[in-house]
């Protein structure tokens, strides 16, 4: 489900259902909220592009935060990608080619959060516009299963989505989770031993989703300013909640050469949360409070 292996460990003595009930729920987000989903929210806001749409309270929730990212790295994150997407082939079959500048600039055109419109419980996108909500649909659906498992009045478990989204639950006779972070320049190699503690690590990586054309190597995160891929090679963000960890990884992937140990004390500063980053050139920047829970290897 989402294109994910979601593995959740919890304590024996839990009860039967449980797991059946957090399945229900996965699969209840991913038919509501899921762009990919035939009736969600998302599939009936992108179908009727240019017209508004009801919604329901969490998606606009959704929206609005996935807006704030948008505006904080100045329109590089934008969840109305997917015609850009689309354009580079990352969905065909078939051999894909590297789209040209005219080809960029025109699909450009209908990517702009700003067209994203918000009136109560409406939305609109614009004409030729599409929302892709793959940047956080995983991470919004582990929240779920998180508030779940609380009510439950589980203390100590781990939801592994995919490898790039963990969430780790604590007390006091497990009070951290160890998380190996692969070195994306060989991952058979460990770059990181994680000490998480009632929290998320969310990690974005360009070699993970990618597409070959004309001899090349393309990295499926772009960047809706530019067109283009990403150079930088992998991100990760420690946060308090997995949908802001997702949003602000991709985000992070997302900064601009020479600017990454300045991106990172922003999101420090500004959403409490603290990551790493990898660049083109394999130089690694993080900022003080990740540094903290790094553990020898």
């Amino acid at each position: 489900m989402f294109h994910a292996r979601i593995r959740i460990k919890i304590p024996l003595a839990c009860s039967a259902h449980l797991f059946a009930d957090l399945y229900d729920l996965l699969a209840e987000t991913d038919r509501t909220y899921n762009s990919y989903s035939e009736g969600s929210y998302f599939d009936r806001i992108n179908k009727n592009a240019g017209t508004f749409v009801d919604v329901d309270d969490e998606t606009v929730r959704l929206l609005e935060a996935t807006k704030l990212v948008s505006e904080f790295t100045n329109g590089a994150f934008d969840i109305t990608l997917m015609p850009l997407i689309r354009l580079w082939g990352f969905y065909k079959q078939q051999v894909v080619r590297i789209p040209t500048e005219k080809e960029i600039r025109r699909t450009l055109q209908l990517v702009d959060y700003r067209n994203i419109e918000i009136e109560g419980n409406r939305v609109r996108i614009a004409r030729g516009q599409e929302i892709i909500t793959g940047s956080f649909i995983k991470a919004f659906a582990v929240d779920r299963l998180a508030k779940k498992l609380k009510r439950e009045g589980i203390t100590d478990a781990m939801i592994n989505a995919g490898g790039s989204t963990i969430l780790c639950f604590n007390d006091e006779t497990h009070p951290v989770w160890q998380i190996k972070v692969p070195d994306p320049a060989d991952r058979s190699n460990i770059l990181y031993l994680l000490k998480v503690g009632n929290g998320c690590f969310s990690t974005s990586a360009q070699d993970i989703g990618y597409i070959e054309a004309e001899g090349k190597r393309f990295g499926h995160i772009l960047d809706a300013r530019t067109g283009y891929p990403t150079s930088n090679k992998q991100s990760g963000i420690v946060s308090s909640r997995c949908l802001t960890g997702d949003l602000l990884s991709t985000a992070l992937l997302l900064t601009e050469a020479g600017k990454c140990a300045e991106k990172l004390e922003q999101f420090q500063t500004s959403f409490n949360v603290n990551g790493f980053l990898v660049d083109a050139g394999n130089q690694v920047y993080t900022n003080k409070l990740f540094e903290e829970r790094i553990q020898a290897l």
